[in-house]
Formats: structure tokens, sequence, C-alpha cells
């Protein structure tokens, strides 16, 4: 498996390490613009903003740090697997490597 993660699979993937594909990270920014973003940069200039270098304000920022905990922690609570299974897949490599666990 490849380590840094092969996004061809899925826009909107999550990966060792606390890493996530761009598009689930401008999902995450999206569903986290807080009033004061939207205040001062309007909602087209939010918009404009995500997935940019340049990040939104510390709050949303924040928030959408949140919200990609949060889809990872259901990722973990939906697999079925034990805590010690998901620890080998990530030493291996991600979920394309799966089998090679079982």
């Amino acid at each position: 498996g490849d380590a840094g993660g092969d996004t061809s699979a899925s826009p909107v993937a999550m990966f060792a390490g606390g890493y996530c594909s761009d598009g689930l990270g401008m999902v995450a920014q999206a569903l986290s613009i807080c009033d004061d973003d939207r205040e001062a940069r309007g909602l087209q200039g939010c918009v404009m903003s995500i997935g940019e270098a340049v990040p939104l304000s510390l709050a949303t920022e924040t928030e959408a740090g949140r919200v990609l905990a949060a889809a990872a922690e259901l990722l973990l609570q939906a697999s079925g697997t034990s805590l010690e299974y998901d620890e080998a897949l990530l030493l291996i490599g991600g979920m394309e490597s799966r089998e090679e666990v079982a």
C-alpha cells in the first residue's frame, strides 16, 4: 500500500497520521465556515477560499478539524474491527492492504 495515500479511489479519503484528501478537507471547510468569515468575505469569498493555500479564519479551520475528527471517529466506530487490527492496518499502509492483515 501507499503510505502517502492514493486519492484516485476516493476524493474524500482519510489516511494514517490524521491526513485526509484535498476533497475531504474542502468539504470540512465548507461545513465549518463561521459567521465572521461570512461577514468579512461574503459567502462567495469564502467559497473561493476553500482549499486554497490562504486559510480561512482560525475559528473556521479549528471547526474543520473538529469535523474531520468526528468523521474519523464515525469511520472507526463503523468499521467493526479491533484497535489492534486498525493499528496494524495503519502500519502496512491503509485500507487497500486490508487482506494482508487478516
